[in-house]
């Protein structure tokens, strides 16, 4: 069995999300703004996931634009441990 490296989720201010520098993920403008706009409609369903080692984003990117083209305020993060800055790509 996997074990579970985050337990909880928690709501965050979208200003505080750090971006990952190392992030290679390229999302087109036409697909942030289908996803702000399934946001709009359905809500967050899956959250962000945040380093607690390094602080930056490690998946999620495309939903947090996705977001600020939303309007969101706040965002759902779940913080997971990683033992190294190879494991947050």
């Amino acid at each position: 069995m996997s074990e579970v490296k985050a337990k909880t989720v928690e709501m965050v201010d979208i200003d505080s999300i750090i971006i990952n520098p190392r992030n290679t993920n390229k999302h087109p403008p036409k697909q942030i703004h289908r996803l702000a706009k399934l946001i709009k409609h359905n809500g967050f369903r899956v959250p962000l996931i945040v380093s607690n080692r390094s602080g930056f984003l490690i998946a999620g990117h495309g939903r947090l634009e996705a977001a600020k083209v939303a309007g969101l305020e706040m965002l759902p993060i779940i913080k997971q441990d990683f033992s190294s800055e190879a494991e947050e790509i």
